[in-house]
């Protein structure tokens, strides 16, 4: 039993500190997707929709691909600060 109760405080721990640790960011999230939603909703559909006339071919691919490689380099490189920085 205190093997349980071992690994439940340990679960809660590690949660607890997930959570500290991204729930600013996940709020802004939401925010910012919310907004981008009410407000932009109209011109990304009337984006959208001048693409879907379009014959892009070949260059469609390239081009979602090029955004694909891109999106998880953006985050390498321009990294988001800790939210709690741990001195040493």
């Amino acid at each position: 039993m205190e093997i349980l109760r071992r690994e439940l405080i340990y679960l809660w721990y590690y949660f607890s500190v997930q959570l500290e640790q991204i729930f600013i960011w996940w709020v802004l999230g939401m925010m910012i997707g919310s907004a981008i939603s009410v407000f932009a909703k109209d011109a990304i559909h009337r984006t959208f929709q001048s693409l879907q006339k379009k014959r892009i071919g070949s260059l469609g691919i390239v081009a979602a691909s090029a955004l694909g490689i891109a999106s998880p380099v953006c985050m390498v490189l321009f990294p988001l600060p800790p939210l709690f920085p741990v001195e040493v």
